[in-house]
């Protein structure tokens, strides 16, 4: 019976240490990341119930917004996601500019979406031939990737304010101002409170390893800096969790739009 006893405690004090070490596993799978983002298919949402304009009524047509979905699942959700096979499957490194924490990404994130929902909001007011103006200081540079021609030239925090002599407020007059066969173009940098010319190569169309020219061989991600607007209307975007600059309607409308034409109704 002794014997017994001690073979029992002697389970006891074994099963302990088995049972931690379960739940660290556990712990493990369900709680700690692995370092690899899951980027999948988000919701398509109607633009009219995300969008509203004081005074305005709900309009007849049906827009949606696309949107994709992003994150950093644990060990077990990331083997779940396997068997999505629209999933792609990012490194942290690769997803997360260099030397920017997650916070910073998505406060970045925020700012690209409200100028993507400024944009929008002013091409749709000119296109109507309303009064509308948007104007900015600058483009802030975010992050330069490793493969672009302006890497070890300019760096997070730079602010653009001209390319040649043309001035820059946003992304589409850096764009407009580079050289369309390649070569280099001058830009004016303002760094810690001064400004200093900055000689950056732009790739010729079809150049490259990568094979992108213009704006994208330079490889930067920025956002306009110290953004106003003055619209006649209140224009509200509901997209709260929704952030990025390709998450608004700014791809589809343009900057600089065409004159407002008269549109007869159709019979």
């Amino acid at each position: 019976m002794t014997r017994l006893r001690a073979v029992r405690t002697l389970l006891r004090g074994r099963r302990r240490p088995a049972l931690a070490v379960t739940a660290l596993v556990l712990l493990a799978l369900f709680r700690l990341p692995l370092g690899v983002y899951v980027i999948t298919p988000g919701g398509a949402d109607p633009v009219s119930s995300l969008v509203s304009v004081d005074g305005g009524a709900p309009g007849s047509g049906r827009i949606l917004m696309t949107t994709v979905a992003a994150e950093e699942p644990p060990a077990a959700i990331l083997l779940l996601r396997t068997l999505d096979r629209h999933a792609v499957f990012v490194p942290r490194r690769d997803f997360l500019p260099p030397g920017r924490t997650l916070g910073e990404y998505l406060e970045d994130a925020r700012r690209q979406m409200e100028e993507s929902q400024a944009l929008a909001t002013f091409a749709a007011l000119r296109f109507l031939g309303r009064e509308a103006a948007v104007e900015a200081r600058g483009l802030r540079v975010l992050s330069v990737t490793r493969e672009g021609t302006a890497a070890g030239l300019l760096r997070p925090g730079d602010v653009i304010t001209a390319a040649g002599k043309r001035p820059v407020r946003f992304e589409e007059d850096l764009a407009a101002a580079l050289p369309a066969r390649g070569g280099e173009v001058v830009l004016t940098v303002e760094r810690e409170g001064r400004e200093q010319p900055v000689p950056v190569a732009v790739a010729a169309p079809g150049a490259g390893e990568t094979g992108l020219d213009g704006l994208a061989s330079l490889g930067l991600e920025t956002v306009s800096e110290a953004l106003r607007t003055r619209f006649p209307v209140g224009v509200r975007f509901a997209a709260t969790e929704t952030a990025g600059p390709s998450a608004g309607p700014r791809p589809s409308l343009p900057h600089r739009p065409p004159p407002p034409r008269r549109c007869r109704p159709s019979r």
